[in-house]
């Protein structure tokens, strides 16, 4: 796959690379690696001196790492409130209208594209939703 950043997407990327950095090393992370392929992860020391390293990297194709993932079963849906996050129309079991409707609510990773079956469980939701307006 051939991609290319526009010169309006590739000054929001640098910002999001740093203050994802800057996230990680507050909470606490030993060891953060960046999208850029020429960098080694940052392990310590002088934070900012190494994101002043980012910047001239630029973001040429194929010099870095543009990828997307679905976080699964991270809020899993469930008919037990101890078992799960939300109950089985994706409503927070605590926070009332509070609903979950993406993939983190698969009970685990499914170790396939999920988009088919989040999409459905969306539109499940959303219909669940409509009811109670």
């Amino acid at each position: 796959m051939h991609y290319r950043l526009s010169k309006a997407d590739a000054p929001h990327m640098l910002r999001g690379i740093q203050e994802a950095f800057r996230v990680h090393t507050a909470a606490g992370a030993r060891e953060i690696a960046g999208p850029h392929l020429a960098m080694e992860p940052f392990r310590g020391g002088d934070l900012e001196s190494y994101l002043a390293g980012v910047e001239p990297l630029g973001f040429r194709p194929n010099a870095y790492v543009v990828f997307s993932a679905h976080q699964m079963g991270t809020c899993p849906m469930g008919g037990f409130a101890g078992r799960s996050v939300v109950d089985p129309h994706g409503e927070h079991w605590d926070v009332k209208n509070l609903f979950v409707a993406d993939a983190s609510v698969f009970p685990t990773a499914s170790g396939a594209n999920p988009m088919l079956t989040i999409m459905a469980l969306a539109h499940r939701t959303a219909g669940y939703i409509r009811t109670r307006l």
